[in-house]
């Protein structure tokens, strides 16, 4: 159901498009039925939401797994005879 008849087809198109490596596949379907404009909001949704919002989320687990780690390394340190 790639189409934003509804709230919930449009938000499966627009995960569709953070997660799925052809995205231009999708945007230029869209630009040929609705023109121009379609282009620059796919391209204006894919550097907020892939480009800044998925990069700092994957930041954010990397960052809390190191954090974690080091903790656990410390302790373990400590912890030997």
């Amino acid at each position: 159901p790639n189409n934003f008849n509804d709230m919930p087809s449009a938000m499966v198109v627009l995960f569709e498009l953070l997660v799925v490596n052809n995205w231009f596949v999708l945007v230029d379907g869209y630009t040929a039925a609705l023109g121009a404009w379609a282009r620059v909001y796919f391209v204006t949704w894919y550097i907020f939401g892939v480009l800044i919002c998925l990069n700092v989320v994957v930041a954010f687990v990397i960052e809390t797994f190191l954090s974690e780690y080091q903790k656990h390394a410390s302790a373990t340190t400590t912890m030997s005879p």
